[in-house]
């Protein structure tokens, strides 16, 4: 139960950090919730929304080019993203709700396009961009079951017009 209240704690702290408009402390919000996220608990975290850190997140992968940063912000975002996917998992059923699939997998889809060609930017391996997008958007379809096949295909063909 102590656990309980610190995890919630430590969720409210980055909470915070989020809603600050500074890419640093978004940055830093989102590095601490991959941490976070790596964490195994003795119960499920079935009681926790992550709705504002989905959005937030979703945010920081479409960071303009213009902005100062925006390379870390979008890493960081994305890697985020990754995160809720891993603690939230099959059976975590807000993050299958068609408005946050269609956060995330936008997010997925546009950094994988817009930094496909890119490489020269960021460098290869786990900074890249488009490798990052490509790697969360296999980790959320691997965590999805047939029963979300609909809710992932929409956004995604929405992306592309189809």
């Amino acid at each position: 139960e102590r656990l309980q209240l610190l995890a919630e704690s430590y969720l409210d702290m980055m909470h915070e950090l989020l809603q600050s408009n500074d890419l640093f402390f978004q940055t830093m919000a989102a590095n601490s919730f991959v941490a976070f996220a790596e964490l195994e608990e003795d119960s499920p975290p079935y009681h926790r929304q992550y709705d504002f850190c989905i959005e937030r997140f979703a945010a920081m992968c479409l960071v303009k080019h213009s902005v100062s940063g925006y390379i870390e912000s979008r890493q960081s975002g994305l890697r985020a993203l990754r995160g809720v996917v891993h603690k939230v998992g099959p059976e975590g059923g807000d993050l299958w709700e068609s408005d946050h699939l269609n956060m995330i997998i936008p997010a997925f889809l546009i950094n994988m396009q817009d930094h496909a060609h890119n490489v020269d930017l960021e460098g290869e391996g786990d900074n890249d961009l488009a490798s990052l997008a490509e790697v969360g958007l296999k980790e959320l379809i691997a965590a999805a079951s047939l029963v979300h096949a609909n809710a992932i295909l929409h956004p995604v063909l929405e992306h592309f017009d189809l």
